[in-house]
């Protein structure tokens, strides 16, 4: 038979038996207790420690992980109507209303003076045409003021995200003022291209100068040329240096190879 070992509580001087090698307390009481009082006991991450009240000055403990700065949320509630407020105009009905400095970084409340005023804001908007897909898509005006592309699926943003480089948005923008339609980052088989020129055929790839000078890219390069010619895709490569620096250059290559095919 195992024998009990006898300890003795250290918070409320208890004698109590366990199996156990070392024990300090006798209930979870008596520890939530002694650790309170006790804030460098064990030096736990979450010991407690004493705050003051913003409100009312009224000391309550706290456990080190939480931020709370107020003793209860009355407290809370009260200190937040005595806060500095700002006289703003709604934009929806065009009349002038009181906020709290806090709520302008909430998205709808400093534009706005009531629920109704913020539904409305929320719908209002114009549609977009995606990035990638070029399908056109409805996006509301908080979301055209905070980004500059537009996406219509999880599939387009991701392909913009993960396969567009600097090299490619330049020449994106490039292809937009020549006024060549095109589809960028077009997955053909396995392989995905740079930009896809629909109605002549046609793959432009943009090569960086470390990443396409290493060996094996280059002899991935090589398969992917012959893959797209034996799907009867034409294919133009231009460089990093070329794009950066001398950007006619590239615009008359791309000029050339069209009026070729």
């Amino acid at each position: 038979m195992i024998n009990k070992n006898k300890y003795k509580c250290l918070c409320c001087n208890k004698i109590f038996y366990s199996y156990k090698k070392s024990r300090n307390f006798c209930s979870l009481k008596c520890y939530h207790k002694y650790r309170k009082n006790h804030q460098e006991f064990g030096n736990y991450k979450n010991a407690s420690i004493i705050h003051n009240c913003l409100y009312c000055n009224k000391k309550f403990i706290v456990l080190k992980t939480e931020n709370r700065k107020y003793c209860s949320s009355k407290c809370f509630q009260n200190n937040r109507s005595l806060s500095v407020k700002i006289l703003n105009q709604c934009v929806i009905c065009n009349n002038n209303f009181y906020i709290n400095k806090g709520d302008l970084k909430y998205k709808g409340r400093g534009e706005t003076c009531s629920v109704k005023c913020r539904q409305e804001f929320f719908k209002l908007g114009k549609y977009v045409n995606c990035e990638i897909c070029k399908k056109k898509i409805y996006k509301p005006q908080w979301v055209l003021n905070k980004s500059k592309h537009y996406f219509c699926s999880k599939k387009c943003t991701y392909k913009f995200s993960y396969y567009t480089s600097n090299l490619e948005t330049i020449i994106a923008q490039l292809l937009k003022t020549l006024k060549i339609k095109f589809i960028q980052n077009e997955f053909i088989g396995k392989y995905n291209a740079d930009f896809y020129i629909k109605h002549k055929n046609i793959l432009i790839e943009c090569d960086g100068h470390y990443w396409h000078n290493l060996p094996h890219i280059i002899k991935k390069d090589k398969e992917k040329d012959k893959y797209y010619k034996s799907k009867k895709y034409k294919v133009l490569r231009l460089q990093e240096k070329d794009i950066l620096n001398n950007i006619n250059k590239c615009e008359k290559k791309i000029v050339r190879f069209l009026q070729n095919v």
